[in-house]
């Protein structure tokens, strides 16, 4: 019985020996894991090259973060595997060349929006680099920026010179015809008799006298046989009605020289001051020019009714007519008159 229990003494003795040593063991393996000497990585392996031969620096890993839709960063991180001796580590550094990595270009999409305007798109890319003892980081960010650049067209108005200037193409006969309707009078003795010009020696000018009317309404009371007529009518609005033939006698001028001798034109005007509308004045000059250039004419042969003057007892009686161009009360209308004889088109 006792040796039993001697036994059983001796046993637990030794067993907790063993664990004891087992421990101690445990204990060392962990400590040379850890502390590198045995050249053991960061996750458990080891080396298959000599102690000797290995760098005092080496990379532990390489790290790629990529974001779908912002810019990307690299970054690498050295593990320095003996912390104590930092100058032993920077010459190992320095002599020791890796090449550089070599990372994917992650492409950015840029959403420009149209516009009406001219629009220049310049892309700016700005490469960051920051490196330390352990780390190196590069970033790359590409910037779209947009200039957008307006052209604005001025244009110069037209002035009043260079709308009645005439040329020769605007008075052609397919243009004229164009511009003037034929609407013959009825002849009779007191509109249209029928009579044939002993010449064509002035064009004259007048003005209907009756503000607002129209060039039909004009032809009308031609037509009812006052005593009044005239071989062209201009409109308001720059059209033209023939009376009748340019070789004909229209009751016009007062004087039997001066009807047959002369082609007649009545101008139709908004007011009483008697202005012709631009569109009127445009269309006289055209008219005008196209009879002087029929009949070899100048623009000392273009008068006004008021240039025929009349015999009277006291006196010449001279008609205000075309009012706005030949009104003694106002010395203007007549430097408007010469004013629009320079700007007859004269071959």
């Amino acid at each position: 019985m006792k040796d039993d229990m001697h036994e059983q003494k001796h046993f637990v003795k030794y067993l907790l020996t063993f664990v004891f040593i087992f421990i101690i063991m445990i204990a060392a393996v962990f400590s040379i894991h850890y502390s590198g000497i045995l050249g053991f990585d960061t996750i458990g392996a080891t080396t298959t090259d000599s102690i000797d031969t290995l760098p005092s620096d080496t990379t532990s890993s390489e790290s790629i973060s990529q974001t779908s839709s912002q810019t990307q960063t690299t970054e690498t991180t050295e593990s320095l595997t003996d912390t104590e001796d930092r100058t032993q580590t920077e010459s190992t550094e320095r002599s020791t060349k890796y090449p550089p990595a070599t990372l994917p270009i992650i492409p950015t999409q840029t959403t420009s929006s149209k516009t009406t305007a001219t629009t220049e798109k310049t892309t700016v890319t700005t490469v960051t680099t920051t490196q330390t003892t352990t780390s190196e980081t590069t970033t790359t960010e590409t910037t779209t920026t947009e200039i957008t650049t307006t052209e604005t067209t001025t244009t110069k108005p037209i002035t009043p010179e260079e709308l009645h200037k005439i040329t020769a193409e605007d008075i052609t006969d397919e243009k004229m015809a164009e511009l003037i309707t034929k609407k013959y009078l009825t002849v009779h003795s007191k509109s249209r008799p029928g009579y044939k010009l002993w010449s064509v020696k002035n064009i004259v000018v007048h003005y209907v006298a009756n503000p607002g009317t129209s060039a039909l309404q004009n032809w009308k009371y031609f037509e009812n046989k006052n005593n009044v007529s005239a071989h062209f009518i201009i409109d308001i609005d720059g059209s033209i009605i023939q009376c009748m033939p340019t070789n004909e006698v229209a009751w016009a001028v007062g004087t039997k020289n001066g009807n047959y001798t002369s082609i007649s034109i009545e101008c139709c005007h908004p007011d009483s001051t008697g202005e012709f509308t631009e569109e009127t004045y445009i269309s006289l000059l055209k008219l005008v020019s196209w009879l002087c250039a029929e009949y070899d004419l100048d623009r000392d042969d273009v008068i006004r009714h008021y240039d025929y003057g009349i015999q009277k007892s006291w006196g010449v009686y001279h008609k205000a007519c075309p009012l706005y161009y030949a009104n003694d009360k106002e010395p203007a209308s007549h430097e408007r008159w010469e004013k629009f004889r320079e700007e007859i088109y004269i071959k």
